[in-house]
């Protein structure tokens, strides 16, 4: 099984479970992957700074969205990514 990717992945879902990515040939991605991808984003939000976060993240998911997902699979993400925001506090900023 190859635990990489090179192409579009799918995210695909089940009852009672969170979305998985899968790869091309329909395997899942390694373990290791969603750290890579974490550091990876990490990383780059640290170079956007303060002010490009926000359009960075707007045209980072956009391009994605565009070259791997469906707009039924990015609305489900979407609605994933709502889901784990606490909206009652209002957001704080660092003086």
């Amino acid at each position: 099984m190859n635990n990489t990717t090179t192409g579009p992945v799918s995210c695909s879902e089940a009852p009672g479970r969170a979305h998985s990515v899968l790869t091309e040939d329909g395997g899942p991605l390694a373990p290791g992957h969603a750290e890579a991808v974490w550091r990876s984003l990490s990383e780059a939000l640290d170079r956007a700074g303060e002010h490009g976060r926000v359009p960075f993240l707007v045209r980072l998911s956009i391009l994605t969205a565009l070259d791997h997902l469906s707009s039924e699979q990015f609305t489900t993400l979407i609605t994933e990514a709502e889901a784990g925001l606490d909206t009652r506090r209002p957001p704080t900023v660092e003086r």
